[in-house]
Order: C-alpha cells, then structure tokens, then sequence
C-alpha cells in the first residue's frame, strides 16, 4: 500500500511539473471590501493566471495597494498550488488598475500580486491599509508592507487601447522633419505612449495627428524605449492641448461596426 502511494503521489508530482507557468481565461471570484462595511463580489474571467499573479477586465475600480481576496475553485487550486478536493481563496494585492476600452465598453484592467492565504494582521485592522510589496517567500508568494501613504493615482486617467495615429517628428538638433504612423498602447488627456518606427530622442517635438478624433496636436517626447526589429515605445506629453479621450467610444465603436 506505501509502495502505491509513493507511485501516486510522484505521478502527481510529475503532472504538477509539466503544467504551463501561466493559464488563460480561469473563472474565478473576486472578493473586495471598499471600507469597513461595504464588501462586494463577482465572477471573473482572467486573461492570465499564473502561480505569481493574475490579471483581468471588471466594471468596478479597484486602488494600487489594495488587498483583495480571489477564490479559486477546486480545479484550479489543485493545478496551481496542489490543494486537490477544496477551493482556495489566495489574498492579492492590486498592483496595476488602469481604465480601459473593452468592446466600446469602459473597463478597469486590473492585475494582481499574490500574497498568501491569510490577510495581515494590519489589515484587520484597518481593511484601507495600503500595502506595497518588499520581496517574495519560498513557496512564490509575494512578502508585502504597510505603506505610509496610499498610492497616488495618476493626475489623468490612461485608458489602453490601439488607435492608429500620425506622427509627425521634428529632430531637436537640426529641425529636420519625419513623417510616420503609429498605434497607441495607452492615451490620457495629457500624453499618450505610441509605438512607431519613428526614432526620437526624449525632448524631440512630435506633431500627433488622428482624423478619426479629429486631433492635432504638438507633444514633447519624455521617454523612449526601443523594441523588437525596427519599433519603438515613445512616451510623449502634449504641450498646449489635450487629446479628446471623450471621443474614442464613439470611434472604437464605429470601427467595430466596420468590421
């Protein structure tokens, strides 16, 4: 009888082994409590699933720092953290929370850090106890902190979606002019990350056109990082205007009935 359970027991070993580091689309439920009293749940579809972190699109917003509780079912908690036979609920805290287009549909998109089985004893405490994460344990679980002060959210909100764009790229050193296209990776009012092909240098002046908005404007690069073969990721900030984030909807919506 040992003899056969040794065999099981390294057959499910070995099974866990093989699994992929990170899943997608998992249902799952997410617990969150807004302040002492007030305490919501829902049903969500992640679009990855790791042993580290989740992330996934919802209607509610949720704050960097916050803690939050996932409830795995008991398929899931099995695959990813050998607990077969029961669900698992796995604390996590809120590391990104950015507002999104999904389907012409506003969203938050929130990802996640796994932090354990139990909340500290800080949060009981005081459940709006912001917390930040300061290393990782043995078992993959990340170690986390009080934080002093909450997490300051951005000035403008960023909504992520792909819009294409036209760029229009005057060189700093010798006003010489370039012309490219674009899509963007995130937009706010005040500035957007585009990648292009254009190649700027961080104080370049960029001239960003969308007849689709209706948008012109003059933005000065902040931050550059280049990417795979030929692309580049360009932050940029608008100078003396402000890109029309009340329009994208609408356009995201028209394109879709396009298609």
């Amino acid at each position: 009888m040992a003899r056969a359970r040794r065999s099981r027991s390294k057959k499910k070993e070995k099974r866990r082994a093989s699994l992929p580091d990170v899943w997608e689309e998992s249902r799952v439920i997410l617990q969150v409590r807004d302040s002492p009293t007030d305490t919501w749940a829902v049903e969500i579809e992640t679009q990855t699933l790791s042993r580290f972190g989740a992330s996934f699109n919802i209607k509610r917003e949720c704050n960097v720092g916050q803690l939050v509780n996932i409830r795995f079912p008991s398929s899931i908690a099995d695959e990813f953290f050998g607990r077969g036979g029961d669900p698992l609920s796995i604390v996590s805290l809120i590391q990104q929370s950015n507002r999104v287009i999904v389907n012409g549909e506003p969203r938050f998109h929130i990802s996640v850090a796994f932090v354990g089985e139990k909340f500290p004893d800080s949060y009981r405490a005081d459940p709006l106890q912001s917390y930040a994460v300061c290393g990782s344990h043995e078992n993959g679980f990340f170690k986390i902190t009080e934080s002093e002060k909450p997490f300051k959210t951005r000035r403008h909100p960023r909504f992520r979606f792909e819009l294409e764009i036209r760029l229009l790229h005057i060189k700093k050193t010798d006003q010489t002019i370039v012309r490219g296209l674009g899509f963007t990776k995130n937009v706010s009012v005040s500035g957007l990350s585009v990648i292009s092909t254009v190649e700027a240098q961080i104080g370049d002046k960029i001239k960003i056109g969308s007849p689709d908005l209706d948008f012109y404007g003059i933005a000065v690069v902040r931050n550059t990082r280049s990417l795979i073969g030929v692309e580049n990721l360009l932050h940029v900030e608008f100078l003396d205007s402000a890109f029309p984030t009340s329009r994208v909807k609408s356009v995201l919506t028209n394109q879709q009935q396009v298609v």
